[in-house]
């Protein structure tokens, strides 16, 4: 039998009209301030560091989303010396900065642990063609970095959802417009 407090906490607050952010820490999902600088989770720092680079990309060309629309008009398909399969953009499309959070699409992986994060790629290797095409050397290049294994399950993700990115379009929502978008696989 479930208690009344488990219903509310637990079930009640992921139903339409329960409270998303009671949902969403009841999954061990906590929303932090963009510009926390200090303590668990805090991307303060790299928030920081990184609008000024968002304004230069922008000036260089680059559409950043969400808050503007994509403009990438894929043309014709090819292959990478690696079998990947790939679209390439048309002349006139622009580039795309999108954010995103790797840890959406590792799931519970101790990445800070080099045999854990060898252990997730060879698993990923072994079950997923993506990652099977993906040479020796630049796995084991994830094997040894956080930033490196970050950089390649980030990629894998970007390649087989590569369609979507086309049809992301800007947000109106005033909020999203402030806090912005963290995209993660089958967003559109």
């Amino acid at each position: 039998m479930m208690r009344g407090t488990d219903w509310e906490n637990k079930v009640a607050q992921s139903l339409e009209g329960g409270d998303a952010v009671r949902a969403a820490k009841m999954k061990g999902i906590t929303p932090k301030s963009p510009f926390q600088i200090g303590g668990s989770g805090s991307v303060g720092t790299g928030s920081l560091r990184a609008m000024p680079f968002l304004l230069r990309l922008r000036e260089a060309g680059f559409r950043v989303w969400p808050f503007e629309d994509a403009a990438l008009e894929m043309k014709g398909e090819s292959r990478s010396p690696a079998g990947m399969t790939t679209r390439k953009a048309k002349a006139g499309a622009s580039p795309l900065v999108v954010e995103m959070y790797t840890r959406l699409m590792t799931g519970a992986v101790a990445k800070s642990n080099a045999g854990a994060r060898k252990k997730y790629l060879a698993a990923k290797r072994k079950e997923d063609a993506l990652y099977g095409e993906i040479p020796r050397g630049v796995m084991k290049k994830a094997e040894g970095s956080e930033d490196a294994f970050d950089a390649l399950v980030s990629m894998i993700e970007m390649v087989r959802q590569r369609s979507d990115f086309a049809d992301l379009r800007a947000t109106k929502d005033r909020e999203l417009r402030l806090e912005g978008i963290t995209w993660r696989p089958g967003m559109r």
